[in-house]
């Protein structure tokens, strides 16, 4: 879990623009994030790390804040066609709801949770992997050695599916897959069942802290492997 913290600053705005505005210096584990934050609150779905410091309004949003579960707030870069974000495509933070509202003097319970919309956010729009950089499996399927079909059931669902957010499992499955990629680590996934369809987790290469479904195919991997071959 992450921790944040601010402190206000009013600074003086160029001449014609009033007197002075309020930015806030926010640090994230104790690292400076930024010093020209919009100021904001815990219900807020959208934050601008980085306002105007003349006009102190055309910053645009950089962090999209939803729920995570009801115990956990979330924060992940908001993609955008222009290069101005100052936090990288992929990054995210998960704060505890209730220091996060002690903070923030308001109610996180009001943001909604993750939704569909989020998820070309949340997971770059791009393959992957390529199945043809698979070398193995652990543990080793007998329907999937070098994991190229089950990577090729996820270049498929990035191509063509449509991904919404899942509640975790009660009990799931780990399955490694090696890649041609010297410079690069294992692919690590998480699987199990919620609600008779599979869901599954990118816990590295990305890490990605988001059970998802792929909507429209509730169990892409049935006729590779099932969650009981898998690592616990």
């Amino acid at each position: 879990m992450n921790s944040i913290s601010f402190t206000s600053q009013h600074r003086k705005l160029a001449e014609g623009m009033g007197a002075d505005a309020e930015f806030w210096r926010i640090a994230i584990d104790g690292t400076e994030l930024t010093t020209v934050a919009r100021p904001f609150n815990a219900s807020d779905s959208e934050i601008v790390l980085h306002e105007c410091e003349e006009c102190y309004c055309c910053g645009q949003p950089e962090v999209l804040v939803r729920k995570y579960d009801a115990q956990t707030v979330i924060w992940f870069a908001k993609t955008t066609e222009h290069d101005n974000n100052k936090i990288p495509d992929g990054s995210f933070y998960l704060f505890d709801a209730g220091a996060y509202d002690d903070l923030l003097n308001g109610t996180s319970s009001e943001l909604r949770g993750i939704e569909q919309d989020d998820f070309e956010h949340l997971l770059p729009w791009y393959t992957p992997h390529d199945p043809a950089e698979a070398l193995y499996t652990e543990p080793q399927l007998p329907r999937d050695e070098f994991g190229k079909r089950t990577l090729k059931k996820l270049d498929d669902s990035f191509r063509f599916g449509k991904f919404i957010s899942a509640n975790p499992p009660d009990k799931f499955g780990t399955l490694k897959i090696g890649l041609d990629r010297p410079a690069y680590p294992e692919l690590v996934i998480k699987f199990g069942m919620v609600n008779g369809t599979i869901a599954f987790q990118f816990v590295q290469n990305p890490h990605i802290p988001v059970w998802i479904k792929v909507a429209n195919n509730p169990n892409p991997f049935i006729d590779i492997f099932k969650i009981e071959q898998l690592a616990g």
